[in-house]
């Protein structure tokens, strides 16, 4: 049993995390919900070692405003992990989330050295492209395994 407070069973799965979605760092975020709350899509990353339009795989959950999403960059030895809420609403609806990525580090034989290999940070995603966001200013969004 879960300690602690008893929450609430949301009796609905959102479907309003389906469509496309940018971050800040002008990735492109496109996604599906199916009635059960299961999300699929692509993700387009703006920063890191990926090729310009390149498109990963996407699958997730969503419970009510709540969801997770994971993607294997395979080729490129890496998964991210992202968590978070849906707030707001109309123009001003946006994902707030935290992520984590995990890369193959080739210090990782070290058992006391497989931390360098985590990355932890925050991403914002909304309907319309931030106008931060510089797509053609590609760069890694970590250091490059050594």
């Amino acid at each position: 049993m879960f300690p602690g407070p008893r929450l609430a069973v949301f009796r609905y799965m959102s479907s309003e995390f389906s469509g496309v979605w940018y971050n800040q760092h002008g990735s492109v975020l496109e996604l599906d919900v199916n009635e059960a709350g299961r999300l699929a899509g692509h993700f387009e990353a703006g920063v890191g070692l990926t090729d310009l339009g390149e498109r990963f795989p996407v699958t997730g959950f969503s419970c009510g405003d709540l969801v997770a999403f994971a993607v294997n960059f395979r080729g490129r030895h890496s998964l991210t992990c992202w968590v978070g809420h849906l707030l707001g609403s109309g123009p001003e609806q946006r994902i707030e989330t935290l992520w984590q990525m995990v890369v193959e580090f080739p210090a990782a034989h070290k058992p006391d050295e497989k931390w360098k290999g985590t990355w932890s940070g925050a991403d914002v995603f909304l309907r319309e492209r931030h106008s931060r966001a510089y797509p053609e200013r590609r760069q890694p969004s970590h250091p490059e395994p050594r």
